[in-house]
């Protein structure tokens, strides 16, 4: 059985995070904390903080640290403090507040993929959102008028924040605010390099090994 009971996915915006996450979520058994689905939940139920919220996601730019925390501690007290967090922390604010708040802890490790900008760009055009199930896929690998999920015949969409100017204001903001964190959990020694760019099934494989090459004593 694996030691890791926190894990957080860093990466820029389309590299392919909340696909391994989700593999992630199944080898470890872990709850799965997706701040963007969290954002657009509360975006789509009209709530004040959805409103506040709405504001950034179209302008294309990342979500105060304020309106992010409250959600993310109230979520982890219901997990018995074991977690995956697919895009948080973004700034080195909310990693503080990671290790600062009790409920929450700190990680035990970090994943860290790696992706070229022109490949995210790349991925962007082809991605599109399922609008039943909330699945992501791409039209660069399936070539279908609805959901490929199984059980699913969900309509796909491209979200507003896929726009490639508006991926560009967020890659620009994560290469400013995010990217230092590699640096800071590679000092703390829990950080997992992953070659991001090559292909889903490849950077599962190369995640699993090493999950599953660590275990309790």
């Amino acid at each position: 059985m694996s030691s890791f009971k926190r894990v957080i996915l860093l990466g820029p915006p389309a590299s392919g995070k909340g696909t391994q996450a989700k593999h992630i979520g199944k080898t470890l058994t872990l709850p799965i904390l997706g701040t963007g689905n969290l954002l657009r939940q509360a975006v789509a139920d009209q709530t004040d903080l959805g409103e506040k919220v709405q504001e950034f996601i179209e302008n294309g730019h990342y979500v105060p640290d304020s309106l992010i925390e409250d959600l993310v501690k109230d979520w982890v007290e219901k997990q018995k403090g074991n977690w995956i967090f697919d895009g948080f922390p973004r700034t080195q604010q909310q990693a503080d507040f990671i290790s600062e708040t009790e409920v929450i802890n700190s990680p035990d490790l970090v994943i860290g993929l790696d992706v070229p900008v022109e490949e995210l760009e790349r991925r962007i055009n082809c991605r599109r959102q399922c609008r039943k199930c909330d699945a992501v896929t791409s039209t660069f690998i399936h070539e279908l008028p609805a959901c490929p999920e199984e059980g699913c015949d969900g309509e796909l969409y491209a979200r507003n924040d896929d726009a490639i100017d508006s991926f560009r204001v967020r890659y620009a903001q994560y290469e400013e605010l995010t990217a230092p964190l590699f640096t800071r959990y590679e000092k703390l020694g829990i950080l997992l390099r992953v070659d991001g760019a090559k292909t889903p099934k490849e950077v599962t494989e190369q995640i699993h090994v090493h999950l599953t090459n660590s275990s309790t004593s």
